[in-house]
């Protein structure tokens, strides 16, 4: 047997694995250094790493009657490879790609209107089959690469499959709808909800969708799109600079 996709396709499962923990860990320091800043500027707040997952909350600021005073969405970098909130799509062979999840959310399917027409011209099959998806077994994606591209997949079978361009403000809507005020990307905090900082719009230089196949865990893939972007560096959002503007 060929254990090399085999033991390509666990050390991404314990890449995802280790992102996770890496993100709990980075809201606890988030949450340890405001609590520092707090302490010494004797402001009467406390953060909290409240994890959240899904529609919750990250960090929590309190006031000392303990009202929730600003919430925080925390990433621990601004890298290019971050994913800002993320879907699944389907195929059918008549009518093209369809949105399969997020469908609640009218952020995510703006979006999917913006890639709609992009995805249905660029990626169609080349062969039949074609699976539909939006979830994939390891044989159903290796039939996706070999009927987009022709001939069956060399490399591990998830991968990006084309970037998409879309509007800079969909991250900021994307975030603002869950509620938070603020969001953390590494170093820098940026307005979600008012203007006391720079908006994550602003910040963006460039906003894009990534359509990939999408690894889970042992012969679980999905067609995914993830939103991404690459940002401008202020001295206006670092940490502690930001600290000030909002709690001055």
């Amino acid at each position: 047997m060929n254990m090399k996709p085999i033991l390509k396709n666990w050390r991404k499962y314990l890449k995802e694995i280790n992102v996770a923990v890496k993100g709990i860990k980075y809201e606890s320091t988030i949450a340890a250094a405001m609590n520092s800043f707090f302490e010494n500027n004797s402001l009467e707040y406390t953060a909290s790493a409240t994890g959240g997952a899904g529609k919750g909350s990250d960090v929590e600021v309190k006031d000392y009657n303990g009202n929730i005073v600003h919430t925080y969405e925390v990433k621990t970098s601004k890298g290019t490879r971050v994913d800002f909130g993320q879907f699944r799509v389907s195929y059918d062979l008549s009518t093209g790609w369809t949105q399969a999840t997020g469908l609640d959310n009218d952020v995510v399917k703006a979006i999917f209107q913006e890639v709609e027409s992009t995805l249905d011209s660029e990626v169609s099959p080349k062969i039949v089959p074609f699976p539909e998806g939006p979830r994939l077994t390891s044989d159903s994606a290796a039939m996706f690469w070999e009927s987009y591209v022709g001939r069956p997949r060399e490399k591990s079978l998830s991968g990006n499959i084309t970037t998409i361009p879309v509007s800079k403000d969909l991250i900021q809507r994307y975030y603002s709808e869950k509620g938070d005020n603020f969001i953390i990307l590494g170093d820098d905090i940026y307005s979600l909800s008012d203007n006391i900082l720079p908006s994550l719009s602003e910040a963006l230089r460039e906003s894009y969708v990534v359509f990939r196949i999408k690894y889970h865990s042992k012969n679980k893939y999905s067609y995914t799109l993830a939103l991404r972007g690459k940002f401008i560096d202020t001295k206006e959002t670092d940490f502690g600079t930001a600290m000030k503007k909002i709690y001055f």
